[in-house]
């Protein structure tokens, strides 16, 4: 399967450490200088209550708060469905979108929210040609279109069955 921002990159079984293990990722950007996604499927041990304190938001909801990534761990992102704007929002193929502003908050806090939605922090990112190399040399991931079920209705290792499931399922669409 081709690369390509809206596609999800899932480890493959054999990948046993890290932060990488059992991991979905969506993948946000592929091009010529590099990659970028986010894991969505690791909950991380931050409060995200205290985040919103902190930046003086009332947050009403118990919204958990996702590992994204390893990288710029300070950032705080959303991935949602396509029917939700702010600032600072990326439109990606399949109708889901990344959003990183603080506007976003303000209007989540206020009840304008998306359908659906993952709080993260944290982003992955790959040098040119390495995401390539790591899927046909290594091994390591497998690909996937994913649905919003897939994305939003699970989590940890249950997401990542379901989207293993689903690279079964496109993989063997392909030959029948």
């Amino acid at each position: 399967m081709m690369l390509a921002p809206g596609k999800i990159l899932v480890a493959h079984p054999k990948l046993q450490s890290g932060i990488f293990k059992q991991s979905v990722i969506l993948l946000t950007e592929h091009h010529d200088s590099g990659s970028v996604g986010f894991i969505l499927n690791k909950p991380c041990q931050v409060d995200l209550n205290k985040i919103m304190r902190e930046r003086g938001i009332d947050w009403p909801s118990t919204d958990v708060l996702y590992q994204g990534g390893p990288l710029n761990t300070s950032a705080l992102v959303i991935v949602h469905t396509d029917d939700f704007s702010s600032s600072n929002t990326m439109y990606l193929p399949g109708g889901f979108a990344v959003s990183s502003d603080e506007f976003m908050l303000e209007k989540i806090a206020m009840d304008n929210r998306p359908n659906a939605f993952r709080f993260l922090t944290g982003i992955c990112s790959w040098a040119p040609n390495q995401l390539d190399f790591e899927i046909k040399t290594q091994k390591s991931w497998l690909t996937a279109t994913p649905n919003d079920a897939m994305l939003f209705n699970s989590t940890g290792l249950k997401q990542w069955r379901r989207a293993l499931n689903l690279v079964a399922a496109e993989t063997t669409a392909q030959y029948f």
